[in-house]
């Protein structure tokens, strides 16, 4: 499973990101870097397997976990195509928000507002992708049952639902 920890710069990902795989990456002036690391995830269940059947090898499961560089917060340009890029490839996101005292942030914490801020980037990228698929589909002249699903996502990211949340067959 691939795990994207994402937020915006200061927030604390890389703190979350270190106590999660053991590593001591450096916080401070590091921006812009992608860090990487697969984690084995214990099992006590596989251990008990393994006692009972001894085999040759044991295989646990693992994780990849991938502390994606933020961007300032209220930066107000949206995500840059990289950051979705790297996004993308994940299959779960894990949104960091600083819940405390930044000496190098003039700003307060707000984590409710950095959440509902990060939520409604990632509304809005999905939105993009949506927008340039039915721009395409009208240059072709689609009116097909694809055109009707991508124009009632479309209302759906509008109205700021999540498309999770739709009921599709």
């Amino acid at each position: 499973m691939k795990v994207g920890i994402i937020g915006y710069s200061g927030c604390g990902k890389t703190t979350f990101f270190n106590a999660l795989t053991g590593l001591t990456i450096e916080t401070q002036g590091k921006t812009g870097r992608l860090n990487l690391r697969e984690v084995k995830v214990p099992d006590p269940r596989v251990d008990k397997l393994v006692d009972i059947f001894h085999p040759r090898s044991t295989v646990y499961t693992s994780i990849q976990l991938a502390d994606i560089p933020g961007q300032a917060p209220g930066s107000g340009g949206g995500f840059d195509a990289q950051f979705i890029a790297k996004m993308r490839e994940m299959e779960l996101l894990v949104v960091v928000v600083r819940a405390f005292d930044d000496p190098y942030s003039p700003d307060a914490p707000r984590p409710a507002g950095e959440a509902a801020d990060m939520l409604a980037e990632l509304l809005l990228a999905d939105l993009s992708v949506i927008e340039r698929k039915l721009e395409r589909m009208r240059k072709e002249h689609d009116k097909g049952q694809e055109r009707e699903l991508i124009q009632r996502l479309q209302q759906a990211l509008e109205a700021e639902t999540w498309l999770s949340e739709l009921e599709l067959n």
